[in-house]
């Protein structure tokens, strides 16, 4: 996804009606993932920090609660990583789900990304 939203953060500098929208990238491994890990990657990905956030949850019953709200499955790949399904999850400010993008499909999450920060 990182490549992804790296698109995705470049729109929403240029693109003044994208304003309030937010990226996040959430880790479901909290063995591996921690605030220093997560802050070198949003390094890596030249992540701008009021735009883009990184988080793990707080312990393996939130981050189940979490996948399972989300419909994220992950499976551990026995080389102490995870694969899992890769979407991109449009929440209004709520935290509801209101859209679920394949990762090709980053211009249309924006598009109605927007879309929701004109509704009333």
């Amino acid at each position: 996804l990182g490549s992804q939203y790296q698109q995705m953060q470049q729109q929403l500098q240029h693109d003044p009606t994208l304003a309030r929208v937010q990226l996040a990238s959430i880790s479901c491994d909290l063995a591996h993932d921690g605030r220093a890990e997560l802050g070198q990657l949003a390094r890596s990905l030249g992540a701008d920090r009021v735009r883009w956030s990184f988080a793990v949850p707080a312990s393996d019953g939130d981050a189940n609660k979490l996948l399972h709200a989300l419909g994220v499955v992950a499976i551990a790949d026995g080389a102490g990583g995870f694969v899992h399904n890769g979407d991109i999850h449009l929440l209004d400010h709520e935290g509801r789900l209101r859209g679920l993008f394949t990762l090709d499909e980053w211009p249309q999450a924006l598009a109605a990304a927007r879309q929701l920060t004109l509704a009333p």
